[in-house]
Protein backbone atom coordinates (compact mmCIF):
# COMPACT_ATOMS: atom_id res chain seq x y z
CA UNK A 1 0.00 0.00 0.00
CA UNK A 2 1.29 3.43 -0.90
CA UNK A 3 2.34 5.82 1.86
CA UNK A 4 1.60 8.92 -0.25
CA UNK A 5 -1.17 11.24 0.97
CA UNK A 6 -2.84 12.15 -2.33
CA UNK A 7 -3.21 10.75 -5.82
CA UNK A 8 -3.70 11.95 -9.38
CA UNK A 9 -5.40 9.45 -11.69
CA UNK A 10 -5.31 9.49 -15.44
CA UNK A 11 -5.83 6.93 -18.19
CA UNK A 12 -3.84 6.02 -21.26
CA UNK A 13 -3.29 3.44 -23.98
CA UNK A 14 -0.79 2.93 -26.79
CA UNK A 15 -2.31 5.72 -28.86
CA UNK A 16 -2.01 8.37 -26.14
CA UNK A 17 0.92 6.91 -24.23
CA UNK A 18 3.55 9.11 -25.86
CA UNK A 19 1.55 12.28 -25.16
CA UNK A 20 1.07 11.17 -21.57
CA UNK A 21 4.83 10.71 -21.09
CA UNK A 22 6.24 13.59 -23.12
CA UNK A 23 3.69 16.26 -22.28
CA UNK A 24 1.16 15.41 -19.54
CA UNK A 25 3.64 13.81 -17.14
CA UNK A 26 6.63 15.99 -18.03
CA UNK A 27 4.64 19.20 -17.53
CA UNK A 28 3.32 17.91 -14.19
CA UNK A 29 6.82 16.98 -13.01
CA UNK A 30 8.17 20.40 -14.03
CA UNK A 31 5.62 22.35 -12.02
CA UNK A 32 4.37 20.25 -9.10
CA UNK A 33 6.15 18.76 -6.10
CA UNK A 34 4.95 15.16 -6.18
CA UNK A 35 6.68 14.07 -2.99
CA UNK A 36 3.41 13.39 -1.18
CA UNK A 37 1.27 12.23 -4.07
CA UNK A 38 1.12 9.26 -6.40
CA UNK A 39 0.45 9.41 -10.10
CA UNK A 40 -1.63 6.41 -11.18
CA UNK A 41 -2.19 5.74 -14.86
CA UNK A 42 -5.03 3.36 -15.62
CA UNK A 43 -3.35 1.33 -18.32
CA UNK A 44 -5.71 0.36 -21.14
CA UNK A 45 -3.00 -1.02 -23.39
CA UNK A 46 0.13 1.09 -23.32
CA UNK A 47 3.11 -0.42 -25.10
CA UNK A 48 5.76 -2.20 -23.06
CA UNK A 49 8.12 0.68 -23.71
CA UNK A 50 5.64 3.30 -22.59
CA UNK A 51 4.80 1.34 -19.48
CA UNK A 52 8.45 0.79 -18.58
CA UNK A 53 9.25 4.49 -18.92
CA UNK A 54 6.24 5.48 -16.84
CA UNK A 55 7.21 3.09 -14.06
CA UNK A 56 10.83 4.26 -14.18
CA UNK A 57 9.55 7.78 -13.54
CA UNK A 58 7.58 6.66 -10.48
CA UNK A 59 4.15 6.24 -12.06
CA UNK A 60 1.95 3.41 -10.85
CA UNK A 61 0.51 1.57 -13.86
CA UNK A 62 -2.74 -0.20 -13.03
CA UNK A 63 -3.71 -2.87 -15.62
CA UNK A 64 -7.21 -2.05 -16.88
CA UNK A 65 -9.63 -3.60 -19.37
CA UNK A 66 -11.05 -1.47 -22.18
CA UNK A 67 -14.50 -3.07 -22.21
CA UNK A 68 -16.32 0.28 -21.92
CA UNK A 69 -15.43 3.70 -23.26
CA UNK A 70 -12.24 4.66 -21.40
CA UNK A 71 -13.67 7.95 -20.11
CA UNK A 72 -16.28 5.88 -18.30
CA UNK A 73 -14.32 2.74 -17.39
CA UNK A 74 -11.66 4.83 -15.65
CA UNK A 75 -14.06 5.48 -12.77
CA UNK A 76 -14.59 1.77 -12.23
CA UNK A 77 -10.86 1.13 -12.24
CA UNK A 78 -10.14 4.17 -10.07
CA UNK A 79 -12.61 2.76 -7.53
CA UNK A 80 -10.75 -0.57 -7.56
CA UNK A 81 -7.46 1.16 -6.77
CA UNK A 82 -9.04 3.29 -4.06
CA UNK A 83 -10.53 0.22 -2.38
CA UNK A 84 -7.00 -0.92 -1.54
CA UNK A 85 -5.45 2.45 -0.75
CA UNK A 86 -5.60 5.09 1.93
CA UNK A 87 -5.40 8.35 0.00
CA UNK A 88 -6.89 11.59 1.29
CA UNK A 89 -7.57 13.68 -1.85
CA UNK A 90 -8.06 12.44 -5.42
CA UNK A 91 -7.78 14.17 -8.78
CA UNK A 92 -9.03 12.49 -11.95
CA UNK A 93 -7.66 14.14 -15.12
CA UNK A 94 -7.77 13.38 -18.83
CA UNK A 95 -4.47 11.95 -20.04
CA UNK A 96 -4.52 12.87 -23.73
CA UNK A 97 -5.42 16.57 -23.91
CA UNK A 98 -4.19 18.31 -20.76
CA UNK A 99 -0.91 20.01 -19.84
CA UNK A 100 0.17 21.63 -16.57
CA UNK A 101 1.85 25.05 -16.60
CA UNK A 102 2.04 26.02 -12.91
CA UNK A 103 1.93 24.58 -9.42
CA UNK A 104 -1.43 23.07 -8.47
CA UNK A 105 -0.39 21.37 -5.23
CA UNK A 106 -2.50 23.77 -3.12
CA UNK A 107 -5.71 22.42 -4.70
CA UNK A 108 -5.26 19.27 -2.61
CA UNK A 109 -5.36 21.31 0.63
CA UNK A 110 -8.46 23.40 -0.14
CA UNK A 111 -12.15 22.45 0.26
CA UNK A 112 -11.07 18.94 1.19
CA UNK A 113 -14.54 17.74 2.18
CA UNK A 114 -16.15 18.57 -1.17
CA UNK A 115 -16.15 17.61 -4.81
CA UNK A 116 -14.42 20.26 -6.93
CA UNK A 117 -14.60 21.10 -10.62
CA UNK A 118 -14.59 23.84 -13.26
CA UNK A 119 -17.75 24.98 -15.04
CA UNK A 120 -18.03 25.92 -18.71
CA UNK A 121 -18.02 29.65 -19.35
CA UNK A 122 -19.82 29.08 -22.66
CA UNK A 123 -22.72 26.68 -22.40
CA UNK A 124 -21.87 23.87 -24.80
CA UNK A 125 -24.96 21.74 -25.56
CA UNK A 126 -23.01 18.63 -24.65
CA UNK A 127 -25.67 16.63 -22.84
CA UNK A 128 -28.44 17.85 -25.13
CA UNK A 129 -26.92 17.52 -28.61
CA UNK A 130 -23.45 15.96 -28.54
CA UNK A 131 -23.53 13.08 -26.07
CA UNK A 132 -25.10 9.83 -27.24
CA UNK A 133 -28.06 8.74 -25.11
CA UNK A 134 -27.74 5.10 -26.10
CA UNK A 135 -26.56 3.91 -22.69
CA UNK A 136 -29.67 5.17 -20.91
CA UNK A 137 -33.29 4.17 -20.78
CA UNK A 138 -35.29 7.15 -22.14
CA UNK A 139 -36.91 7.84 -18.77
CA UNK A 140 -33.53 7.78 -16.98
CA UNK A 141 -32.02 10.25 -19.43
CA UNK A 142 -35.06 12.53 -19.18
CA UNK A 143 -35.00 12.54 -15.39
CA UNK A 144 -31.30 13.45 -15.15
CA UNK A 145 -31.50 16.00 -17.98
CA UNK A 146 -34.43 17.75 -16.30
CA UNK A 147 -32.50 17.90 -13.04
CA UNK A 148 -29.49 19.45 -14.80
CA UNK A 149 -31.28 21.77 -17.21
CA UNK A 150 -30.82 24.97 -15.16
CA UNK A 151 -27.45 24.09 -13.60
CA UNK A 152 -23.96 25.09 -14.81
CA UNK A 153 -22.14 22.39 -16.76
CA UNK A 154 -19.10 21.02 -14.95
CA UNK A 155 -16.34 19.90 -17.30
CA UNK A 156 -15.52 16.23 -16.72
CA UNK A 157 -11.93 16.46 -17.96
CA UNK A 158 -10.57 17.23 -14.49
CA UNK A 159 -12.41 16.77 -11.21
CA UNK A 160 -11.36 16.39 -7.59
CA UNK A 161 -12.70 15.22 -4.28
CA UNK A 162 -11.99 13.33 -1.09
CA UNK A 163 -11.14 9.69 -1.71
CA UNK A 164 -14.23 8.39 0.07
CA UNK A 165 -16.51 10.38 -2.26
CA UNK A 166 -14.53 9.70 -5.43
CA UNK A 167 -14.54 5.98 -4.71
CA UNK A 168 -18.34 5.91 -4.64
CA UNK A 169 -18.84 7.53 -8.04
CA UNK A 170 -18.79 4.27 -9.99
CA UNK A 171 -21.33 2.46 -7.81
CA UNK A 172 -23.60 5.50 -7.92
CA UNK A 173 -23.42 5.59 -11.71
CA UNK A 174 -24.67 2.01 -11.77
CA UNK A 175 -27.91 3.14 -10.19
CA UNK A 176 -28.68 4.84 -13.53
CA UNK A 177 -27.30 2.43 -16.14
CA UNK A 178 -25.29 -0.74 -16.60
CA UNK A 179 -23.93 0.30 -20.00
CA UNK A 180 -21.02 2.68 -20.43
CA UNK A 181 -20.15 2.35 -24.11
CA UNK A 182 -20.46 5.95 -25.26
CA UNK A 183 -18.32 9.04 -24.96
CA UNK A 184 -19.62 11.71 -22.60
CA UNK A 185 -21.57 9.54 -20.17
CA UNK A 186 -19.00 10.38 -17.50
CA UNK A 187 -19.60 14.13 -17.68
CA UNK A 188 -23.38 13.71 -17.65
CA UNK A 189 -23.29 11.54 -14.53
CA UNK A 190 -20.54 13.57 -12.82
CA UNK A 191 -22.76 16.63 -13.19
CA UNK A 192 -25.68 14.74 -11.67
CA UNK A 193 -23.67 13.65 -8.61
CA UNK A 194 -21.82 16.93 -8.06
CA UNK A 195 -24.99 19.01 -8.27
CA UNK A 196 -26.89 16.65 -5.95
CA UNK A 197 -24.14 16.46 -3.33
CA UNK A 198 -22.85 19.99 -3.68
CA UNK A 199 -19.45 20.97 -5.01
CA UNK A 200 -16.94 23.80 -4.99
CA UNK A 201 -16.48 25.55 -8.31
CA UNK A 202 -12.79 25.98 -9.08
CA UNK A 203 -11.33 28.95 -10.89
CA UNK A 204 -11.49 28.21 -14.64
CA UNK A 205 -7.71 28.40 -14.88
CA UNK A 206 -7.53 25.00 -13.20
CA UNK A 207 -9.21 23.32 -16.15
CA UNK A 208 -9.07 25.87 -18.94
CA UNK A 209 -11.13 24.07 -21.57
CA UNK A 210 -10.39 26.33 -24.50
CA UNK A 211 -13.44 25.51 -26.59
CA UNK A 212 -15.77 26.29 -23.67
CA UNK A 213 -14.22 29.67 -22.81
CA UNK A 214 -15.31 33.02 -24.21
CA UNK A 215 -12.46 35.05 -22.70
CA UNK A 216 -9.38 35.41 -24.88
CA UNK A 217 -5.98 33.83 -24.38
CA UNK A 218 -2.60 33.97 -26.07
CA UNK A 219 0.25 31.56 -26.75
CA UNK A 220 3.88 32.65 -26.56
CA UNK A 221 6.79 30.22 -26.91
CA UNK A 222 4.37 27.36 -26.39
CA UNK A 223 2.97 28.76 -23.12
CA UNK A 224 -0.71 29.68 -22.68
CA UNK A 225 -1.61 33.01 -21.07
CA UNK A 226 -5.05 34.30 -20.10
CA UNK A 227 -6.50 37.70 -21.02
CA UNK A 228 -4.64 39.30 -18.09
CA UNK A 229 -1.30 37.95 -19.30
CA UNK A 230 -1.05 35.37 -16.52
CA UNK A 231 0.06 31.79 -17.10
CA UNK A 232 -2.85 29.34 -17.17
CA UNK A 233 -2.07 26.50 -14.72
CA UNK A 234 -4.02 23.70 -16.46
CA UNK A 235 -4.84 23.86 -20.17
CA UNK A 236 -7.42 21.47 -21.63
CA UNK A 237 -7.45 21.08 -25.42
CA UNK A 238 -10.83 19.37 -25.37
CA UNK A 239 -12.63 17.97 -28.39
CA UNK A 240 -14.24 14.72 -29.47
CA UNK A 241 -11.91 14.32 -32.46
CA UNK A 242 -8.39 15.58 -33.05
CA UNK A 243 -9.56 17.74 -35.95
CA UNK A 244 -12.10 19.53 -33.74
CA UNK A 245 -9.65 20.51 -31.02
CA UNK A 246 -8.85 24.25 -30.92
CA UNK A 247 -5.06 23.72 -30.71
CA UNK A 248 -2.97 21.70 -33.14
CA UNK A 249 0.37 20.19 -32.14
CA UNK A 250 -0.71 20.50 -28.52
CA UNK A 251 2.00 19.90 -25.96
CA UNK A 252 4.51 21.09 -23.40
CA UNK A 253 7.40 23.23 -24.58
CA UNK A 254 8.51 25.60 -27.32
CA UNK A 255 7.37 24.73 -30.82
CA UNK A 256 4.01 23.38 -29.67
CA UNK A 257 0.52 24.85 -29.46
CA UNK A 258 -0.65 26.44 -32.69
CA UNK A 259 -4.09 28.02 -32.62
CA UNK A 260 -6.71 26.81 -35.07
CA UNK A 261 -9.00 29.60 -36.24
CA UNK A 262 -11.82 28.15 -38.29
CA UNK A 263 -12.68 25.08 -36.21
CA UNK A 264 -13.25 26.98 -32.92
CA UNK A 265 -15.12 29.72 -34.80
CA UNK A 266 -17.48 27.22 -36.44
CA UNK A 267 -18.04 25.28 -33.21
CA UNK A 268 -18.69 28.35 -31.07
CA UNK A 269 -21.03 29.77 -33.69
CA UNK A 270 -23.00 26.52 -33.73
CA UNK A 271 -23.16 26.49 -29.90
CA UNK A 272 -24.44 30.06 -29.86
CA UNK A 273 -27.04 29.24 -32.50
CA UNK A 274 -28.26 26.25 -30.48
CA UNK A 275 -28.37 28.40 -27.35
CA UNK A 276 -30.66 30.92 -29.06
CA UNK A 277 -33.44 28.36 -28.67
CA UNK A 278 -32.86 27.93 -24.94
CA UNK A 279 -32.01 31.41 -23.75
CA UNK A 280 -33.79 31.09 -20.41
CA UNK A 281 -31.98 27.84 -19.66
CA UNK A 282 -28.60 29.32 -20.55
CA UNK A 283 -29.33 32.37 -18.39
CA UNK A 284 -30.24 30.11 -15.45
CA UNK A 285 -27.07 28.05 -15.92
CA UNK A 286 -24.92 31.18 -16.09
CA UNK A 287 -26.51 32.57 -12.94
CA UNK A 288 -25.22 29.55 -11.03
CA UNK A 289 -21.55 30.30 -11.72
CA UNK A 290 -19.18 31.38 -8.97
CA UNK A 291 -16.80 32.77 -11.60
CA UNK A 292 -17.70 35.12 -14.45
Amino acid sequence: MSTKQHVIFTASDARFGDFFLRHWLTSLEHHVNLSDMDVVVLDYGMTDGQRSEAQARGVICHPSVKDWHVTNARYRDMATVLENADYDQVMQADGGDIIFQADIRHLFDEHTGSFRGVCHEMEVPFHEAIMSRGDFAPETYRRIAEFLHDKPTINGGLVMGPAAKMKQIWSRWQEHTQNFSHFGIDQFLINSIFHKDGYVELDPKYNYSIIARTSDYSVRDGVFYDAKGEVIPIVHNSGIYEATRPIRNFGHGKGYNKRRIMIPLVLRTSYRFFNLFRRDTVAQKSAGHSFG
